[in-house]
Order: C-alpha cells, then structure tokens, then sequence
C-alpha cells in the first residue's frame, strides 16, 4: 500500500485521494498539500479501506472509475465506516454520473464538496478544497453506532445534552432572516460530539423519537419566545416524526408548551416529511388539522421524493412546501433537477403556499431560485446551524436597535 502512516492532522486535516492513475494521484496529491492538507493516496478500493481503518480524514477524493472495482463502491464503503469526511468526486465519465455519485453520497451522509471532470481544472480543485469543510456538529467524525448504548442515549436527552442548533431561513427578496429550522445537535461527555448521521438513526431504532421531539420543541419553542421579544418576528421550525403524529395528545402538548414559553403559535412552523404527510393512518389526519385549527404552521418538508406528492396537497393542510435539497443542489448542473425545482414553485403558487429551497450552497443557484421567485432560501451559502448564541447575535446584527425591522447587513455577515 502506498499511503503514508497515519498521523494526527495537521493544517486542515488529511485529505485522501483514490485514484487509479499514479500521476492524477501525484497532481491531485500535490494540489491538497498546498491547500494545507496531510496526504494519503492509493490506487484501490481495497487500500481505501485500509487506510480508512487507520486514519481519520477531513477530506476524501474519489475517482468513479478504479478498474474492478467502481468509486460508488468506495464511496458506499467510506459512509459505512462510521466517519464522515466531505467528499469529493473526480471523474472522466458524463455530468449526470458525476451527479449521481454526489447525490449518492449525500444520501448516505456524506457532506460534498462537489465533484470535477477529468482532466481536472487545478484552479478549481483547488477552489473545492479551499471550500470551509462541514461544522464538527454536522456530518463529520462520530463514535460508531456499535459503541453507543441505549441508556446514555436516553440520559442525554433527559439531561438536554441534545439541543437545537439553528439554521435560518433566508427571504429571497431582502436577504435577511426570515426564520429558522431547529436541528437536534448532540455534544456530551461520554461521545463528546456525534454526528445526527449517526445518533438520529439510533433514535428511531430505540424508541425514543417522541421524547427527542419533546425535548427539541420545549427547547426550541422557549429559545424562540427570547429572541421574538427582543427582535420581532423571527419563526422556528422544529422537524416532527411519524410517532408524534400518531398521537393524538400531540397538538394540545404543542400547544401546551407554547403557552409555557409565552409563545404565539404563529411563530411556530412544524415540518413534516412527505412520506409521514401520506401515511394511512387517519390519526396523521386529524392530528395535522388539529394543528392547523390552533393556529400552528404546517411545512411539507423533502417534497417530490413521494410517490404521490400531489395527494398530500389535496389531503393535508400544509401552508409551505420545502423543495428538496437533491434537486436544489444540482439546480444548476442538471436541467432535468431545475424543471422540477421550477414546476415546484409553480405548483405551490397555485396553492397559495409559500416555498422553501434548502440545500443552498452556491450564488448561482440562489440567484435562479430568485428570479423564479422562490421565497426563502436555506443552506451552507447563507448559514450554518448555528448554537442560539450565534444566532442572536446573527439576528441582531439585522436589528441592531432591537426592532422588527432588519437593517441592512454587510454580505460578509451572511454566512458566519
């Protein structure tokens, strides 16, 4: 094998390239040293792997065509080692493949940093690896689901070491906050910090769905009651599962805790995925207009990824619909992808509903969904999840003298 022995990191990690070609592995090799990683290279699947085992890595560079053996087949095997590196395709094969790699790997977890034909472009390799690499608390390096046990699972979130991070949600027309989306993020003294890849997962399989979406919402719903009496209008979102939609105590707990918190329900936006939204159970039903009736707003969260998303339309009483982020991301690359994302945007205008597009994450792509007049933008280009400290200071920086009214904020604040 030919990578070096593994060492910790240093600059802005390693970086390892699976390339079957030995001066492609040497140019690429030579591109991500001057961008200040550590790294390996190796010419297999097989090697990949080994070198996987031995080292954590920040970045992985993955050539599609490795002989025998293909690079979806490494990239299978990079998601299901545990650790999560942003990932990065290179290849000679068409765009729609190269997309599907992409799309694949997001799918299995993976952040991306985009992928390059071959011959690769140095400037914009290096461009790619220059990119700010995902938050710690996003998908990156986690313990291995093996090692954590249901107990501590259930004590963290009793003892609230899984809280809410927040990504706002960007009007497309002023650029400022118009809300957020809560995402459960878990750092605590026994995991340290675990990727949601890894532990949301666990959740599910363990039970404890409703008691993580009772903990996120009181949470959300109080931080959200602070910041709309300092600042004025600022929403939350807060993702619900199928389990809390087969309850039906569940609206009046909703209800319940903003009334706790001193929270109006209009403030609160519950997201709900496509595939919950078009469950059989007529309890999803009622709970949903229950909601509705008490004033809660409704996102139908990841639509077009259903099998009969127009139902879930006719059938539930959804005020906004979320375009899903594998159309969103290759908006700009695959005209296929930006006649869904347009014919979205349409379809819900007919509803009088309003749009989100999350997934953002270059100018290109926020400037078409502008011009095709999406409402609210979402992703990496704008915001990170960010702990409730930096948010408010985020939120003040567009309301320095605590109104409703955003002032004008430097584009460089946009995305920190």
């Amino acid at each position: 094998m030919t990578h070096s022995s593994p060492s910790r990191p240093v600059g802005r990690g390693a970086a390892l390239v699976i390339d079957d070609d030995a001066m492609q592995r040497m140019l690429i090799s030579s591109v991500a040293k001057a961008a200040h990683y550590r790294t390996d290279a190796v010419g297999s699947v097989a090697d990949a792997l080994e070198a996987l085992n031995e080292a954590d890595y920040a970045v992985v560079i993955v050539d599609l065509s490795l002989g025998e053996r293909d690079g979806v087949e490494a990239i299978r095997h990079i998601a299901g080692t545990g650790k999560r590196p942003a990932l990065l395709v290179v290849s000679g094969l068409d765009a729609r493949i190269r997309d599907s790699a992409i799309r694949l790997g997001q799918t299995l977890g993976l952040a991306t940093l985009g992928n390059l034909e071959k011959p690769i472009d140095i400037a914009r390799l290096r461009a790619c690896l220059d990119a700010e690499l995902p938050d710690p608390l996003e998908p990156g390096f986690s313990p291995r689901e093996a090692t954590i046990e249901p107990g501590h699972l259930a004590e963290a979130i009793r003892r609230g070491e899984i809280r809410p991070y927040y990504q706002p949600k960007i009007d497309l027309a002023t650029g400022h906050i118009s809300g957020v989306e809560a995402l459960a993020r878990w750092s605590g003294p026994i995991y340290g910090a675990v990727s949601p890849v890894v532990f949301i997962p666990l959740i599910e399989r363990y039970g404890l769905a409703p008691a993580l979406t009772r903990s996120i919402l009181r949470q959300s719903v109080a931080d959200a009651a602070n910041w709309t009496r300092r600042f004025g209008r600022v929403g939350v979102a807060v993702n619900v599962p199928a389990a809390a939609l087969t309850d039906l105590a569940f609206p009046d707990l909703v209800e319940e805790t903003l009334a706790t918190a001193g929270l109006s329900p209009t403030f609160l936006t519950l997201e709900v995925t496509e595939s919950v939204a078009l469950s059989d159970d007529r309890t999803v039903g009622d709970v949903l207009t229950r909601l509705r009736i008490k004033g809660i707003q409704l996102s139908l969260d990841d639509f077009g990824t259903g099998y009969a998303s127009l139902s879930s339309l006719l059938r539930m009483p959804f005020g906004e619909l979320k375009i899903d982020r594998s159309f969103v991301q290759a908006a700009d690359s695959d005209s296929h992808a930006w006649k869904i994302v347009r014919a979205t945007l349409s379809l819900a205008r007919e509803f009088e509903m309003s749009t989100v597009a999350e997934g953002i994450e270059t100018e290109a792509v926020a400037t078409m969904l502008r011009q095709a007049r999406c409402d609210t933008a979402q992703g990496f280009l704008f915001a990170r999840p960010k702990p409730l400290d930096r948010l408010l200071e985020r939120i003040a920086l567009e309301r320095p003298d605590g109104s409703a009214e955003p002032a004008p904020v430097d584009p460089y604040f946009r995305r920190h």
